[in-house]
């Protein structure tokens, strides 16, 4: 065998990582250098990376998979990536509190499969419930750009999380607004879970394996791990021993080739299809948020009926249809935001219950004063009445006595 040949994996691995970075000018450089080397050479169709033609002498074409890597901003996305590729590439952001700006890519062979890594835009911090539509837009805005870095589409999603941290539900939130923006069975067919902190686990766990750690979580993530039918995956960012990446590459190939999609890749028909309804998913990821919401305002305007129910009846009435008016105003609201799409029925029978309770106080209270009107209007009544006839019986002794005088 020839010394191009010994040499030819290696320089495989080198120019795919730096094909994916090249510009035009560079990519016909490469070209060339790669016909003088008898390397291999990934030709990405249209100026972007399509499905890659692997033009290597005397070598068959290698199995292709498209990974895209989301999870929440800070939880080690980036970090992950660079394991895979073997180098560091894509930049960590420490921060959960934004949105990551750029998509970015590599492309690296890894034995007998090219890997094309998309680091995608990270999920931030969704404490802040009126920022939760803004993130998916810059999201799905982002989730455009990785679509034409894989223009046919991916084989799986790793969902990146953390060892470490409790998973919260604010944490599942970030995987509802992922299944908003690429839709509610991507987890199951396309998701693998991708669990950084290896390094932490092997300390806090020296007797346990990952799987049987897996089987002993309980709540959210346990929720999250049958969804995606247990496919996990440990990774150690921190080791320096090169086994340790290949092992933890290799599981995850092995992983992402047991999907139960066949093969199949996500595709940006499919992305495009779910845009159709993301406006209803996107309410429905809100819907647990202004439920809460919904009933401290709720609450608020019972304590001040409590309240103005130690007033006089007249003060009461009138302080009584000013929250009429704020309970009204919440119900425009929140009929608003449902747009005819009946997800926030919660929050609206609870709305309309309050109006019918307040409006039903206010009616007692009118029937109320009503009747002590009516009965001040008697007791005056009789009181004229009487101070006439006492009057009356008054004048009639008087003249009586006049006659007997």
């Amino acid at each position: 065998m020839s010394t191009s040949q010994h040499t030819q994996p290696q320089e495989c691995n080198k120019f795919t990582s730096r094909c994916a970075q090249t510009s035009d000018g560079e990519m016909l450089a490469l070209q060339k250098q790669a016909q003088r080397k008898d390397v291999c050479m990934v030709t990405p169709k249209q100026g972007m990376t399509s499905k890659m033609e692997m033009v290597c002498s005397s070598q068959t074409a290698l199995k292709e998979l498209d990974i895209l890597l989301v999870g929440k901003t800070g939880y080690g996305k980036s970090a992950a990536g660079n394991t895979i590729i073997g180098h560091s590439v894509f930049k960590s952001v420490a921060s959960v509190s934004s949105v990551t700006k750029d998509v970015s890519y590599r492309i690296v062979n890894f034995e007998d499969v090219v890997l094309k890594i998309v680091d995608g835009p990270g999920v931030a911090d969704t404490s802040d419930t009126t920022d939760i539509k803004n993130t998916c837009n810059l999201i799905i805005d982002k989730m455009k750009d990785a679509i034409i870095l894989s223009p046919e589409g991916y084989h799986a999603f790793l969902l990146v999380i953390k060892f470490g941290n409790r998973f919260t539900a604010e944490d599942n939130l970030s995987v509802v607004i992922l299944k908003q923006i690429f839709g509610k069975d991507f987890v199951a067919k396309y998701c693998i879970l991708l669990v950084n902190g290896g390094d932490n686990f092997k300390v806090e766990n020296p007797n346990t394996c990952f799987k049987d750690w897996c089987k002993e979580q309980t709540g959210v993530f346990q929720s999250l791990l049958c969804e995606c039918n247990n496919r996990a995956v440990l990774f150690d960012n921190k080791s320096k021993d090169p086994r340790v990446r290949i092992e933890q590459v290799k599981e995850l190939v092995r992983v992402i080739e047991s999907l139960p999609n066949g093969g199949q890749r996500y595709t940006d028909a499919r992305f495009q299809e779910i845009a159709e309804h993301r406006e209803q998913l996107l309410l429905e990821a809100k819907e647990p948020m202004i439920r809460e919401e919904t009933l401290k305002q709720v609450s608020q305007i019972i304590t001040n009926i409590e309240r103005v129910s130690m007033l006089e009846d007249s003060e009461q009435l009138d302080e009584l249809q000013k929250i009429r008016l704020r309970a009204k105003e919440i119900e425009r609201e929140v009929i608003e935001r449902d747009n005819g799409t009946d997800v926030l029925k919660y929050a609206l029978q609870t709305t309309d219950t309050l109006k019918k309770t307040i409006e039903n106080k206010i009616d007692t209270l009118k029937k109320l004063i009503a009747e002590k009107e009516k009965t001040m209007k008697l007791e005056e009544d009789l009181i004229e009445r009487k101070e006439k006839f006492e009057k009356r019986n008054r004048e009639e002794m008087r003249l009586v006595e006049e006659e007997l005088n």
